[in-house]
């Protein structure tokens, strides 16, 4: 049972020794990692916003249909060798540069040989989705799937 002698007697043990000093020491250091971590995840997440309005902004210029959340997946329910089929629709009605969502997954479709010419020239945008790789598996590391370093 504590009584205000023992409470006195673990008071004036702790300011004695450095055991309050230790113990302030490690709170200032648990509070600066505190902070640095909250800081840290502070920029990455402004550095990704940032990076999302950009794309967003544009997607915006390319038309596209689909539903919040699933986008066009209930529109992509068809058989493999239909969904050239859909994607050709969404062109008749939207034009030849369109977007297509699944999920939070964007797919960009270029039926236009003057936009085609001007990402495949590019010697920025090179790199392949992680889509390809399920073509890598079939047709190998060629014009189609490399990265063209």
């Amino acid at each position: 049972m504590w009584t205000i002698a023992n409470v006195s007697e673990v008071m004036v043990e702790l300011y004695q020794g450095n055991n309050i000093r230790q113990k302030t020491g490690d709170f200032f250091w648990f509070a600066v990692g505190i902070i640095s971590s909250i800081f840290f995840v502070l920029i990455i997440f402004l550095t990704k916003e940032k990076n999302k309005r950009k794309i967003r902004r544009l997607l915006g210029k390319i038309r596209a249909g689909g539903l919040p959340l699933i986008g066009n997946a209930f529109e992509l329910v068809v058989p493999s060798h239909e969904i050239l089929s859909v994607v050709k629709g969404w062109m008749d009605i939207y034009g030849p540069v369109v977007q297509g969502w699944v999920g939070r997954q964007v797919y960009i479709f270029v039926a236009d040989p003057s936009v085609s010419e001007k990402i495949l020239s590019s010697s920025i945008q090179i790199e392949k989705s992680c889509d390809y790789s399920f073509l890598q598996v079939w047709l190998g590391t060629g014009l189609l799937t490399s990265e063209g370093l």
